[in-house]
């Protein structure tokens, strides 16, 4: 029996499917980290960011560089369109997300994950792995169609074009949930009366370091500063909640630091808040080169498992 786009259809989509199965479990139970006041408010808006940076949230690191986890990268990415399209059309302002339950932003992006998974297999991309697959095993034949399900499957897995360890992509989004769930607190407590949040809208302007401490008492002190506003930042009021929803709605596109000036006043927490440059908040550019290398990646993978001559 020779391979067909049949054989590679099935194989591909149990792949696809295993991946986005296992996405979805760990989307719907995965444990945000410790939340101040328990906040209903910052639950949403780190599940709402975190849908929509979804093409760098679902990925390692390691895709970005050598091109592997290709597949899942054109799904989080497709996933991540869905649910930017999706929520465009819903919310008219910012003030509409911080309403809305964060389970509603997880059972979204557990929808595009689904809408992706669909869509996989009627791509130029499915179409150029298809062809590749069919190039590399023209010569060959297989006794029945089990077997060549099980030749494409382990394929993939030695070209690592798709990763469905179950523990590797937990603590995927885990490290990235976590990640936006800082960026997010470093907000909010700085958006509290008694700290101080700094906003820039230059990426290039050098964020402060320090330590970083608070303490309950600084709610009951009126917001204050001794200091001079850095260059290059202005003063955000903890009492203006059309810029406070802005920056809770755009965190993913943002870098925030804090630090604690206990040496003036434990009360003076600081958050400086700056965008991030334009590549850095995208993954259009990795996913091109990912598209780019996955054919090259099972291509010698190919090779690798090929028997060697006695």
């Amino acid at each position: 029996m020779t391979l067909n786009t049949d054989l590679i259809y099935d194989a591909i989509s149990r792949e696809i499917y295993t991946w986005a199965d296992i996405t979805r479990q760990i989307i719907g139970d995965v444990t945000l980290p410790s939340i101040p006041d328990n906040s209903n408010l910052l639950k949403a808006a780190i599940w709402f960011n975190f849908g929509l940076d979804a093409g760098k949230n679902l990925m390692p690191s390691i895709a970005f560089i050598a091109g592997k986890a290709a597949l899942p990268l054109w799904l989080a990415s497709s996933a991540q369109k869905y649910y930017q399209n999706y929520y465009s059309k819903k919310l008219n302002s910012a003030y509409d997300m911080l309403n809305i339950p964060y389970q509603n932003f997880q059972g979204e992006l557990i929808n595009g994950i689904t809408q992706a998974e669909r869509q996989f297999t009627v791509t130029d991309y499915y179409y150029q792995i298809e062809q590749t697959l069919l190039s590399l095993y023209k010569t060959q034949e297989k006794k029945d169609r089990t077997a060549w399900i099980e030749v494409i499957r382990r394929l993939i897995e030695r070209s690592k074009i798709i990763n469905t360890n179950q523990n590797e992509l937990r603590q995927i989004v885990k490290r990235n949930l976590d990640e936006v769930a800082g960026n997010l607190i470093r907000v909010y407590e700085g958006a509290q009366a008694g700290n101080l949040l700094y906003v820039s809208n230059d990426s290039e302007v050098t964020l402060p370091t320090g330590t970083a401490i608070r303490t309950e008492s600084c709610r009951k002190i009126p917001q204050h500063s001794p200091f001079e506003i850095p260059d290059g930042f202005i003063q955000i009021d903890y009492r203006n909640e059309a810029d406070l929803a802005w920056l809770y709605t755009n965190a993913h596109a943002l870098k925030t630091t804090r630090v604690d000036y206990f040496w003036w006043d434990p009360c003076l927490d600081t958050t400086y808040v700056k965008p991030l440059p334009p590549g850095q908040a995208s993954v259009e550019k990795q996913l091109t080169t990912s598209y780019r290398k996955a054919t090259d990646l099972l291509t010698q993978a190919f090779r690798d498992l090929q028997p060697t001559a006695a």
